[in-house]
């Protein structure tokens, strides 16, 4: 159950964050002609071994740290992942995504997007997109993300990241409290 659920959970990423090559409606033939490494790609890196603590509304969550690359390892979007996968049908991911890994890898206060995706064009450095997804507890069906309404900081340093009284607020206004520290 757990692999099906990470599967499914990467794979609806994947989808969220990857763009397919253009196709023209004749023959699927591709509309652009960049070169191949320019198109977006995921890879992931499960090898870390490192676990991650978060809280949601005073619930505490551990579970393991991943981290991905979205497109170019230089240029591209870098997320990490802490995933607990609980028993039964208890599930969270809190996901950060930077604008580069380099964005990550500074010490500094960053600041959060409001929204679970970053700018596809002309990104910020310094700013980071925070999902919370899950079942059981009180999830719901909707993700948590910032808002214009969202508060709290976010700091990293020496590869770890701390969230400190971050609202988050997914679609239908519902508030969370998210508190955390995220090696990676």
């Amino acid at each position: 159950m757990k692999m099906k659920l990470s599967t499914t959970v990467i794979a609806f990423i994947t989808l969220l964050f990857c763009s397919c090559n253009g196709q023209s409606s004749k023959g699927g033939e591709p509309t652009n002609k960049e070169p191949e490494e320019n198109n977006a790609s995921l890879s992931l890196d499960d090898d870390n071994g490192k676990t991650g603590n978060f809280k949601v509304d005073g619930k505490d969550f551990s579970g393991k740290v991943t981290t991905q690359h979205f497109g170019d390892k230089e240029k591209g979007n870098f997320s990490v992942l802490c995933q607990e996968d609980g028993e039964k049908s208890n599930f969270a991911l809190l996901q950060i995504t930077f604008v580069t890994e380099s964005d990550a890898r500074g010490k500094r206060e960053l600041k959060l997007h409001d929204s679970p995706m970053l700018p596809m064009t002309d990104p910020v450095p310094g700013i980071v997109a925070v999902g919370l997804t899950g079942f059981g507890e009180k999830f719901g069906d909707k993700e948590y993300s910032g808002t214009s309404k969202s508060s709290g900081t976010i700091n990293v340093s020496n590869n770890t990241i701390s969230l400190k009284n971050l609202k988050i607020y997914n679609q239908d206004t519902k508030e969370v409290t998210v508190d955390a520290e995220i090696p990676f």
